[in-house]
């Protein structure tokens, strides 16, 4: 529950859109497992998910942050701001280039 005048920040993003899985970002992926072998000595371990799990999810299918928008309108929120294309604000060169195949990050904030 938010009392008047509080103020609500969602970071999120698109981790398992189903529209964002292109044969560009795979191959991005695959170059990220290379660089962190180079540079981290470690090899990465990419859990597979249920593939029904993933469908099943609310945000599997949608257009983010557009719909959490539609959500927090539709319970009263007046003035939602919406920052999308964080990646490149938090990974910077070679961490973008490692971690920023893994989906959209995103930042909601509005006051109640």
């Amino acid at each position: 529950m938010l009392r008047r005048g509080g103020r609500l920040a969602i970071v999120d993003g698109t981790w398992y859109d189903r529209r964002d899985k292109t044969l560009g970002k795979r191959l991005w992926q695959n170059l990220s497992v290379s660089l962190i072998i180079l540079t981290e000595h470690r090899v990465p371990h990419y859990q597979k998910l249920n593939e029904d799990f993933i469908d099943n999810l609310w945000s599997s299918n949608v257009k983010r942050p557009d719909v959490d928008v539609e959500l927090l309108t539709s319970t009263g929120f007046k003035e939602v701001d919406v920052v999308e294309g964080l990646n490149r604000t938090l990974f910077k060169n070679l961490d973008y280039l490692k971690n920023g195949h893994a989906g959209e990050r995103f930042l909601i904030t509005d006051l109640k």
